[in-house]
């Protein structure tokens, strides 16, 4: 399953301090020797390395920061960029999670030239309060938009007081101080009182910071509800009185995954083989939905009243092979997703993974999912609308919808002219124009190696995983480091 990643709409404020004696304060513990030194600017105009050496199978999420480009536009030396995100990283036989914070700094001097910092500094998440190591794995995460809250998965039982004890994974979450250097973490088996009787696969905050969406096997997170067997989607408020989990995909005939929740919540876009949540499911292949919890749109989210729409399917009929990695736009109006099918737009006949964007309100009336009013297009071409003879996946939209970037891996892909092997890419919607965001100091196709990215709110930043000896001479496929850089055919 590919890594999370919550990209949504609006600052949010970090939740208030109850004064609960179920935190603890990991201020004065930054690991600033995972970073390399400060080199200065980076020598690539558009991009630079700046990660920890994290062990292979390291799962990166990420947020982007109110301060990334608010007004859509690069400033004077004064303005700044900060980014957080999440990350795991394997050594000593465990996995732990961290928080990073870097400020970005891309700015445009008087001169036209661009320059960046790397990172600033990270902390360890998954330690005891007596700074012990965790006794579990931590896995997947989340980040409310601002970076002022976040969540994570843990299979530790001393990251915490009194922890209730149980074999599977519990949900955390943290909200962060100033910077990223501090965080005050709570546990969500303590707020419920609930011991899960099975393991959190997911999880994902909206991103005002008010609602946690959590895949799990667990029954018995929502007590007035049977769930079905499978993985199934829960949420709950992000407040430490936030109450019960209430399980939001009642009576599928199969398991959901991959959890995506617009800004406010309203909208989650997931996965499913399950053929009962829309009517006439029978492709028997893995589809991408959007749940609706507010249909009446009156700002309640009722558990009598959402309802259900499967965004991976042609114009007539249902899609002919499976559809993953769901990404959403703050307002829910546009689905991101990658799906084998041949059949979802004309002319799709390069038999390879593609990703595509569903437009639930093309004719801009404010309401989605008309009968007759959606629209899918295909994402991985080039500029003049050439396929690529690999497979692209991974997207990530921008909060208008205008900007989706995406990983392909092609021998020769026509999408940009030499771009071989794996590489970023990010498409323009608006003048239909596909541009290579990897490429080296001279402006050419940088060695392959890179994939997932993360783009923000505006899509004028990305960050990304990449093994790519363009940027580090010591990264490969099995030691990946992460890339920023600025979309190259940015336009105001």
């Amino acid at each position: 399953m590919l890594p999370l990643l919550l990209v949504l709409a609006c600052t949010s404020e970090a939740p208030e301090d109850t004064g609960s004696t179920d935190t603890h304060d990991h201020s004065n513990h930054t690991h600033t020797g995972l970073f390399p030194e400060d080199t200065g600017p980076p020598n690539n105009e558009w991009l630079w390395e700046c990660t920890p050496e994290w062990e292979p199978g390291s799962d990166l999420v990420g947020s982007w920061d109110a301060n990334v480009d608010p007004l859509g536009r690069l400033y004077g030396l004064h303005d700044y960029s900060g980014c957080q995100a999440i990350f795991t990283w394997r050594a000593d036989n465990r996995v732990d999670a961290y928080l990073v914070w870097f400020r970005a700094n891309v700015v445009e001097d008087l001169t036209g030239a661009r320059h960046g910092a790397p990172p600033q500094a990270t902390t360890l998440l998954s330690q005891s309060p007596d700074l012990e190591a965790a006794d579990g794995d931590s896995i997947g995460g989340g980040l409310a938009r601002g970076g002022m809250a976040g969540a994570f998965l843990s299979r530790a039982h001393n990251l915490l007081p009194d922890d209730p004890g149980g074999t599977a994974a519990d949900a955390y979450v943290f909200d962060i101080e100033l910077g990223g250097r501090s965080t005050r973490m709570r546990r969500m088996a303590t707020e419920t009182d609930i011991v899960p009787d099975g393991a959190a696969t997911d999880i994902a905050l909206s991103g005002n910071g008010e609602w946690l969406v959590l895949a799990s096997l667990a029954k018995n997170l929502d007590a007035s509800v049977t769930p079905t067997d499978g993985v199934q989607l829960y949420a709950r408020r992000n407040h430490v009185d936030g109450g019960p989990f209430e399980l939001l995909t009642l009576g599928t005939d199969a398991g959901c995954q991959d959890p995506q929740p617009s800004h406010d919540g309203r909208f989650v876009a997931f996965t499913s083989p399950a053929t009962n949540l829309v009517a006439g499911d029978t492709n028997g292949v893995q589809d991408v939905f959007v749940l609706d919890r507010d249909p009446d749109g009156d700002g309640r989210f009722d558990r009598s009243s959402r309802s259900v729409v499967r965004v991976s399917h042609p114009p007539t009929g249902e899609a002919d092979g499976a559809s993953g990695a769901p990404r959403i736009s703050a307002d829910g109006r546009f689905v991101v997703f990658e799906s084998e099918a041949t059949n979802l737009v004309d002319g799709d006949t390069n038999g390879a993974l593609d990703v595509f964007l569903h437009d639930r309100d093309p004719d801009q009336d404010g309401v989605f999912d008309e009968n007759g009013e959606t629209r899918i297009e295909r994402i991985s071409v080039s500029s003049t609308g050439a396929q690529c003879d690999g497979a692209s996946a991974h997207p990530g939209v921008s909060d208008d919808g205008r900007w989706v970037a995406f990983e392909s891996d092609g021998t020769a892909s026509p999408v940009v002219d030499g771009a071989a092997g794996r590489q970023i890419f990010v498409r323009d919607r608006s003048t239909g124009t596909t541009a290579l965001v990897t490429h080296d100091n001279a402006g050419g196709v940088a060695l392959p190696g890179s994939r997932e990215p993360f783009i923000s709110p505006t899509g004028k930043t990305m960050i990304f995983v990449t093994g790519s000896t363009t940027y580090d001479a010591e990264a490969s496929e099995n030691d990946p480091h992460t890339g920023f850089a600025v979309n190259p055919i940015w336009a105001e």
